[in-house]
């Protein structure tokens, strides 16, 4: 049996079937119209084992992004558990999430909004525009209640402070970023991991705002987007443009895992259940990939 589970609108539903018999107080298998649209992150609550994927829903319509639900065995909970334009939601192009305490961050262009990650109703809207936010792509919690989010077209990490009325600041900024995409806060190196979508680089941000090289790869890396650590020290990158998620071993040998994967966008690990999570942006799917010793 393959070690990696493709989850998409139809696999959520046949993969599973057999539950609706056997498994009690399950939800029953969703039959709606397709789950995904452009998911660009999906991450996992540690605390209740609901996933979370945010989906930017493009095209001509405005306020339509949308974040999906599902339970610990991976069928949809909510297609549309927040949805742009419906209940005072506001959603655009909802990006990176990252949940501290109750709340469920949500990248979405200049703002970053949170909200209840139970109820999904919302709770914050913070606007980053007067600090020359343009294009907010990943959130990561960092610590004591901070949020760190990255702005790929304005070199700029911001840092968020919810805990103090989510008073803003600017905690890097500058070319020397790269267009920063996917981050990671490491809480026993206090240091803030940044995944670049140019220069083949992952960068290091330390807790005073100075900026370090961790890796530069230009021949191997494309287009860095999502970036995750597991308990034994190994990183693992998304490359958006190969198509491809690496991991990177704590003496920094760089493999790339056994996927088939159509533009990996905003990766997470799932580590109760040993698991990566991985979307795929143009292929309307979500993927988890199983991880073991024997890899």
């Amino acid at each position: 049996m393959s070690r990696h589970k493709i989850v998409a609108a139809a696999a959520v539903c046949a993969g599973i079937a057999f539950c609706a018999t056997s498994c009690g107080s399950r939800p029953p298998a969703y039959s709606g119209p397709p789950v995904y649209a452009a998911p660009e992150s999906f991450l996992v609550d540690p605390g209740t084992g609901t996933y979370y994927v945010s989906n930017v829903n493009p095209g001509s319509a405005k306020n339509n992004g949308y974040i999906t639900t599902l339970d610990k065995d991976l069928r949809v909970l909510k297609h549309k558990f927040v949805e742009g334009g419906r209940d005072g939601v506001v959603l655009n192009d909802p990006k990176g999430l990252a949940i501290v305490g109750d709340a469920l961050w949500v990248a979405d262009l200049t703002v970053v909004r949170a909200f209840n990650k139970t109820t999904g109703k919302p709770t914050a809207n913070v606007s980053l525009e007067e600090f020359g936010a343009v294009f907010l792509n990943d959130v990561a919690a960092g610590p004591d209640g901070v949020i760190f989010v990255s702005d790929t077209q304005a070199n700029t990490v911001f840092r968020i402070d919810t805990k103090n009325e989510n008073a803003v600041s600017v905690f890097a900024e500058g070319d020397a970023l790269n267009n920063p995409n996917g981050l990671y806060w490491d809480a026993d190196e206090k240091v803030l991991y940044v995944a670049c979508w140019n220069g083949g680089t992952i960068l290091t941000v330390d807790a005073e705002g100075a900026i370090g090289t961790f890796m530069a790869n230009a021949e191997r890396f494309a287009h860095l987007d999502g970036i995750d650590r597991d308990e034994a020290g190994n990183f693992f990158v998304s490359d958006y443009s190969k198509n491809v998620v690496y991991r990177i071993t704590p003496d920094r040998q760089v493999e790339a895992l056994p996927l088939t994967l159509k533009t990996p966008a905003d990766i997470s690990l799932d580590r109760a259940n040993g698991r990566l999570l991985i979307p795929q942006f143009a292929a309307n799917a979500v993927t988890t990939f199983a991880l073991g010793a024997s890899e």
